[in-house]
């Protein structure tokens, strides 16, 4: 779950203390995996558009398995985007992509608007092999707080040998970065 994130689609003017539409942000976010080979080595997972909405609620599950070609992963991170492809003037080709030809071609319309990002969450601190550790994120952009994103993250295959899934091997397993309430 979002929340306070900045507005970036501007509404209808006011005449009169009427207003033709209110836009709202359609958010969607981008779970960016870093494995230890570097920044090269990044498995980028997104999830789906929520249109129209203040509050996103996401409730989607992503799983980085340390044993892919990018882990063991070290660190994740998440960056929250504002969707702009909801205008069907004959600027957009078929598949989404932006007609170079259009009606619009002299505008970035069709980009989507950067909200913001959290900050890194290093694989260290999630040290229960049990229970989903809940993270509230600031969102941050240039420089200042405009938001919080809520995640939640699991991990499996770290049992120190205990069965009582003690974080012997932090560091090793599968994550699972869900977005969303905490269950």
């Amino acid at each position: 779950m979002a929340e306070n994130l900045p507005d970036e689609d501007a509404d209808a003017p006011s005449i009169f203390g009427w207003r033709a539409w209110v836009n709202k942000n359609d958010p969607y976010v981008e779970v960016f995996g870093y494995g230890t080979g570097g920044d090269d080595k990044i498995k980028v997972q997104q999830t789906t558009v929520k249109e129209g909405s203040e509050t996103p609620q996401w409730d989607e599950e992503f799983e980085f398995d340390d044993a892919d070609s990018n882990g063991p992963y070290t660190k994740f991170l998440f960056k929250i985007w504002d969707d702009d492809q909801n205008i069907d003037d004959g600027s957009f080709n078929k598949d989404g992509s932006f007609k170079k030809d259009g009606p619009r071609d002299w505008l970035d319309i069709n980009d989507p608007d950067y909200l913001g990002e959290t900050r890194e969450v290093m694989v260290a601190e999630i040290t229960d092999c049990v229970n989903e550790e809940v993270f509230r994120l600031p969102v941050s952009r240039d420089g200042k707080e405009i938001g919080i994103l809520l995640v939640g993250i699991s991990k499996d295959g770290c049992s120190d040998g205990s069965g009582t899934g003690g974080n012997g091997g932090a560091g090793q397993g599968n994550f699972i970065p869900g977005l969303g309430m905490p269950q």
